[in-house]
């Protein structure tokens, strides 16, 4: 096997090998282009990165500069945005879902030389993919290490690292990173599930008597959320049991930054 398909593959290859030295070296020239590219040029910005990036969704921006090895194992999905400094060792495959939002100076490292001393003095080393799912938020000064995959969902607090796989809608922070995801709110978690089935049925009216025989609800538990999302403006006015759906989508409710609630599909 050559040097190249040993990396892809998660074995040990060897970093100095020549002709995966001139495939970053042929990189890093496009790359060095895209950095000193004048930042309101967004076009040609954006045509430089599909030039470089295996797979780019739609509406992509990454802030100058950023810095790959190979681009040819990177894949992004729609609505992508990374801040300053973003690096990315894709020795093996990085694949980021859709809205993914990263802060400025993180690093993504699938790539790590061997831990045996006498095969990193042979410029040995081993990647592992790494696997970010759709709308996750990773805060400025992450690093994430080889082989981790990040649920959709997931936050991750600035300065973290990030050595084990973190669950989908938690928040992770620290060094070494760990879950410490509040209580998701219950009240709040209730009203997106109430709009997503209102939406869903096609309808635009909410009965208050199906939304307590659906959910085994109390009276006074369907005022609170009903209180809660007509101060929300998710509500209008009770007319004859019903209630108006204000909204048309999921995306028009405003949630509270310091509420937890977990989007349905």
């Amino acid at each position: 096997m050559t040097n190249k398909e040993l990396m892809v593959a998660g074995q040990t290859f060897n970093v100095k090998d020549e002709a995966l030295t001139l495939e970053r070296t042929r990189v890093r020239t496009l790359l060095q282009r895209y950095n000193l590219t004048i930042a309101s040029n967004f076009q040609d910005r954006e045509k430089q990165l599909r030039g470089i990036i295996h797979e780019l969704g739609s509406k992509p921006v990454i802030e100058q500069p950023f810095r790959c090895n190979y681009g040819s194992n990177i894949e992004i999905g729609d609505n992508f945005y990374a801040g300053w400094n973003l690096t990315i060792l894709d020795s093996a495959k990085v694949s980021i879902g859709n809205n993914v939002k990263i802060g400025p100076n993180c690093n993504i490292f699938t790539e790590d030389f061997s831990h045996i001393p006498t095969e990193r003095r042979d410029n040995k080393a081993v990647a592992l993919p790494i696997t970010i799912g759709d709308d996750v938020y990773i805060g400025g000064n992450v690093t994430i290490l080889q082989g981790i995959s990040i649920g959709d969902g997931a936050i991750i607090g600035a300065g973290s690292i990030v050595t084990k796989s973190v669950p989908p809608h938690s928040v992770c922070q620290g060094a070494p990173a760990k879950v410490v995801t509040p209580k998701v709110n219950e009240d709040w978690q209730l009203a997106i599930d109430i709009v997503a089935e209102t939406l869903k049925d096609g309808k635009d009216r909410i009965n208050t008597a199906y939304v307590q025989k659906r959910h085994s609800l109390g009276y006074g538990r369907v005022s609170r959320v009903f209180a809660l999302m007509e101060d929300a403006k998710i509500l209008g006015a009770a007319e004859k049991g019903k209630r108006p759906l204000l909204v048309k989508s999921l995306d028009e409710v405003k949630i509270p930054h310091d509420v937890t609630v977990v989007l349905p599909k």
